[in-house]
C-alpha cells in the first residue's frame, strides 16, 4: 500500500482526473458490473449495501478494491483504459516510479496471497495461492504490524523501480473465504465449454462475456475474488448468533436469584443446605455450596451454586429451568428462613462482550502494576499448560480432521492436507490472541516438526 509522497500524489492526481466526464458514468457502470446480482440477492440497493458494509467496517477496503478494478479495465466502445488515458495526457507530472506504479495497477491482476512470515514494521512474505511461484517479500510498514502468519488477503503486488509493494485495494479474508476463492478459481480454470455457462451464472457474468474457458479465470479474477469476499462478508454479518444450550438442552441464560435471609438464620440455613440432596459445601467452614447431578461421580454435572452473604442467599445457574428447579428445592428445605427470590437473567453473549470490554480497559493497568518476575512466571505457566494441552491433542480425535487424530492424519496425503490447514488455523489463532493481549505468542513450531509437516505450510 503506497505511503510514499510521489505514489500518493500520483493516485490523487489520477482520482481527480477520473472525476471528470466521461469517467464518472463509466465508474458507475463498472460498479454495477462488479456487484452483479449480489445487491438483489441480499435485498439491497446500492446505498443500503454500502451502508451495511460500512457498519461491518470494510467499506474503505471494498471501495479501494473496486476502484483499482475500474482503473485496470477498459471502458466504452473504444476500449479506453483510464490509467493509459491519464498518463498519455498528464503523465509528465509524475515521477518515473509513480508512472510505473500506476502501470502496475493497470497491468497486474489481483491474486490471493497467504502470509508466510513477517518482519514487524518492515516486510511481509507471501505465497500466491492462485498462480503459484516463489514466496515474495514485500516492503510493508503498516500491514506488517497488523497481519499474522497464515492470514490471507486479496490484492495486487506491483514492482515500481524493482521495489515489491502492495497497492491500496486490499481485501482481508478468513481462511474459509480464501479456500472458496481458490476453489472457484480452479473450477473456472479447469472448466470445459459445457460448464462455462454455469460458472458465468455463479459469477453474475453473461456467458458470452466470460469467453473461452482457458482465459476466463485470469480475465475475471477480480470478479471471482470480490464476489466471494463480499458474499462471505454479508453472510457472516447476517448469520444469527448460535443458540447456546447446557447439557440438559436448555437455552443458556445466566440466572441469579437473591433470597433475603431471616435475622439470625445463617447457621440454620447452612445446616439445611448441608443436608439437602445434591448440594455439597465447597470447602469446610465456607458458606458456598455446589449443586450437582450425581455428585459422587468423578465428573459430576454442575447445575448451580449458592453462597450465603450477610443478608441474602445468592443462587446462580445457567438456565431459567435450572433456576426454577433450584428455587423449588430451596423453598421446601429452607421454608421461612428465606424470603421471596428476586431473580435476574443475562444473555451470555452480552455478558461476555461486557466482560471482554472491561478486561481490555484494565489490561494495560494490570501490565504496568505486575512486577516483571510475576509476568514472566504467568507466561511460563501458561506455556506449560498449552504444551500439555497440545501434546494431548496430537493423540485425540479432532472434528475438523474427520474425527481422526493429528498423528493418524500425518500418515496419508489427504490427511496431511487437512492437518496442515488445521495447524494453520491453530497457529493463526494463537498469533491473533497474542497480538490482542500484547503477550509473546505461543511457539507452535514443535507441532509442525512432531507431525513431520514443517515443510508443507
Amino acid at each position: 500500500m503506497p505511503r510514499r509522497p510521489d505514489l500518493d500524489a500520483a493516485v490523487d492526481h489520477l482520482s481527480s482526473y477520473t472525476s471528470r466526464e466521461p469517467w464518472p458514468a463509466r465508474r458507475r457502470e463498472h460498479l454495477a458490473t462488479m456487484l452483479g446480482r449480489i445487491p438483489a440477492l441480499y435485498g439491497l440497493d446500492f446505498e443500503s449495501l454500502f451502508e451495511e458494509i460500512h457498519q461491518i467496517g470494510h467499506l474503505s477496503s471494498m471501495v479501494g478494491f473496486v476502484e483499482e478494478a475500474f482503473l485496470s479495465a477498459e471502458h466504452g466502445e473504444e476500449r479506453v483504459n483510464p490509467i493509459d488515458d491519464y498518463l498519455r495526457r498528464r503523465g509528465w507530472q509524475e515521477t518515473p516510479r509513480a508512472r510505473e506504479y500506476l502501470l502496475g495497477i493497470q497491468s497486474t491482476p489481483p491474486s490471493l496471497y497467504e502470509v508466510q512470515d513477517i518482519g514487524w514494521g518492515e516486510w511481509i512474505e507471501v505465497r500466491d495461492r492462485l498462480r503459484g511461484g516463489p514466496t515474495q517479500r514485500i516492503g510493508e510498514h503498516s500491514a506488517s504490524q497488523t497481519l499474522q502468519r497464515w492470514d490471507c488477503l486479496v490484492g495486487r503486488v506491483v514492482q515500481p523501480r524493482g521495489e515489491l509493494m502492495l497497492t491500496g485495494g486490499v481485501l482481508s479474508l478468513t481462511l474459509d473465504t480464501a479456500d472458496r476463492i481458490e476453489d472457484l478459481y480452479r473450477r473456472v480454470t479447469k472448466a470445459g465449454r459445457t460448464s462455462v455457462a454455469a460458472l458465468a451464472d455463479e459469477l453474475g457474468v453473461a456467458p458470452e462475456k466470460l469467453g473461452d474457458a482457458e482465459n476466463a479465470a485470469l480475465r475475471f479474477v477480480d470478479r471471482i475474488c470480490f464476489s466471494v469476499w463480499l458474499m462471505a462478508l454479508l453472510d457472516a454479518a447476517r448469520r444469527p448468533l448460535p443458540t447456546l444450550h447446557n447439557t440438559d438442552g436448555d437455552p443458556l441464560l445466566f440466572a441469579r436469584a437473591r433470597l433475603p435471609v431471616a435475622a439470625g438464620a445463617a447457621d440454620e440455613i447452612g445446616r439445611a443446605l448441608d443436608a439437602l440432596a445434591g448440594w455439597e459445601r465447597e470447602q469446610a467452614g465456607e458458606p458456598r455450596w455446589t449443586w450437582a447431578r450425581d455428585p459422587l461421580d468423578k465428573m459430576p454435572t454442575i447445575l448451580g451454586t449458592a453462597r450465603l452473604e450477610r443478608d441474602a442467599l445468592v443462587v446462580e445457574t445457567n438456565s431459567s429451568q435450572r433456576m426454577e428447579q433450584a428455587l423449588a428445592a430451596l423453598r421446601v428445605a429452607l421454608g421461612p428462613l428465606v424470603g421471596e427470590a428476586l431473580t435476574s437473567y443475562e444473555d451470555p453473549a452480552h455478558a461476555l462482550s461486557e466482560r471482554g470490554a472491561r478486561t481490555e480497559s484494565k489490561r494495560d493497568d494490570r501490565a504496568d502494576t505486575l512486577p516483571p518476575e510475576d509476568t514472566t512466571a504467568i507466561a511460563e505457566a501458561l506455556t506449560r499448560v498449552k504444551d500439555a494441552h497440545y501434546r494431548r491433542t496430537l493423540d485425540e480425535p479432532v472434528p475438523m480432521l474427520g474425527n481422526r487424530t493429528p498423528r493418524q492424519c500425518a500418515r496419508s496425503k489427504q490427511g496431511r492436507t487437512r492437518l496442515v490447514r488445521w495447524l494453520k488455523q491453530l497457529e493463526n489463532g494463537e498469533l491473533q490472541q497474542a497480538a490482542r493481549s500484547g503477550a509473546a505468542p505461543y511457539d507452535m513450531a514443535w507441532m509442525w516438526r512432531e507431525l513431520g509437516v514443517e515443510s508443507e505450510g
